[in-house]
């Protein structure tokens, strides 16, 4: 891919984009020929070797699909590297005030596009709030260059992964249903989403159905077996979503 070269006057134009800035990097709205796309910058102590890897395969790899949005360019500011891509119009999904049934019908389409992705030989590992929910209705994952890819692991793990490593040898497709279990709890019972392992710990949180009960066991436990369904995946008919009450 091209390298594009941010001049200080492209940089004063910019204005920062909607999605909070993180430890790693900065994210700008930028225009091209009239264009909207979106500037990821890392910080200059951020090793980028395995993310600009990860990038080319993935521009590759996922070029038959849009569930994806990809990057276009590389860019550079002064010492800073990353990334052009394009700007998705719409919203982040939030679930604080949304009605439970839209809560799942959401999480389901992330249920669905997991596994899409997954059968690209990709796992998200952090995808709680790295999707927006288009103007096309459709969701598009928005930032993928912290994903493993093959045996390129993810750069950044936070607690949860650093936790499941104790117990997984391998990260695989089976570690996004951890992810989106957990979120879907959060989701469900509008608690910020890291807390939600302190919540379970202290019995704070418990479904009403046995099965889900379960599942969220297996997930805090993190066997070595584990494989389990996404909760929403359960999920059919309103007699389900009845059920997913406190006791």
């Amino acid at each position: 891919m091209d390298t594009i070269k941010i001049s200080d006057d492209d940089f004063k134009e910019m204005v920062r984009y909607k999605f909070p800035n993180s430890y790693e990097s900065s994210a700008y709205l930028i225009i091209i020929d009239n264009k909207k796309y979106v500037l990821k910058l890392f910080n200059e102590n951020i090793n980028t070797k395995n993310k600009f890897e990860k990038i080319i395969l993935l521009k590759d790899r996922l070029k038959d699909t849009d569930l994806v949005v990809t990057a276009d360019s590389f860019a550079t500011y002064k010492d800073k590297k990353g990334y052009i891509m394009p700007y998705i119009d719409g919203k982040e999904f939030d679930y604080v005030g949304m009605r439970k049934k839209n809560i799942i019908s959401v999480l389901k389409l992330v249920s669905e596009s997991l596994k899409e992705i997954h059968k690209y030989n990709i796992v998200c590992g952090d995808f709680t709030h790295n999707f927006i929910i288009g103007n096309d209705n459709k969701l598009h994952f928005i930032d993928h260059d912290n994903y493993q890819i093959d045996d390129i692991p993810v750069d950044t793990p936070d607690r949860f992964l650093k936790n499941y490593m104790k117990y997984i040898t391998n990260i695989d497709s089976n570690y996004d249903n951890y992810v989106l279990n957990l979120y879907t709890v959060a989701a469900l019972y509008k608690i910020f989403y890291p807390y939600i392992i302190e919540c379970y710990v202290h019995k704070d949180i418990e479904f009403k159905d046995k099965e889900i009960n379960k599942i969220l066991e297996n997930t805090f436990n993190l066997k070595d077996s584990y494989d389990e369904k996404a909760i929403v995946d359960l999920i059919k008919e309103k007699k389900d979503l009845r059920r997913l009450r406190h006791y």
